[in-house]
């Protein structure tokens, strides 16, 4: 079977399992970093929906704003105190940190790095958690 078959079966899958959330636009890129590691679809849709609900990545599906705002305040602080001139430079040019780092944080990088390292981000969150993220 084809990967994106497969990416597509563990997707509605999960959007069956979970109703109240369904797809969202980015979950893909999750999905086939995921099964590009896994030996079946069936442990790609259990590590997929396991990633999904016990890591704080959900709070990026369901669109929890309270959360989501609290990772880009944080993300913010952090922007200003390692990189105060990049940061003042974004903030002149009126780039938000919601424009980039939400898609970033709701990939897990997937999209923005060579898949080699973006596991090895991966490596780091599942050991180290979300504030892996922030470094």
């Amino acid at each position: 079977m084809k990967h994106h078959e497969s990416i597509t079966r563990v997707l509605k899958a999960f959007a069956m399992y979970r109703p109240d959330i369904c797809y969202v636009q980015g979950m893909s890129y999750i999905a086939a970093i995921v099964l590009l590691h896994t030996e079946d679809q069936y442990k790609g849709f259990v590590t997929f929906s396991n990633l999904m609900l016990k890591y704080p990545v959900m709070p990026f599906y369901t669109f929890n704003d309270e959360f989501v705002t609290k990772c880009l305040q944080l993300f913010k602080q952090l922007f200003q105190l390692n990189l105060p001139e990049l940061c003042e430079h974004f903030e002149m040019e009126e780039i938000k940190p919601r424009q980039y780092v939400y898609k970033w944080f709701m990939t897990l990088f997937s999209t923005t790095l060579p898949l080699k390292l973006a596991t090895h981000v991966w490596d780091l969150y599942f050991l180290d958690g979300i504030f892996i993220l922030y470094q």
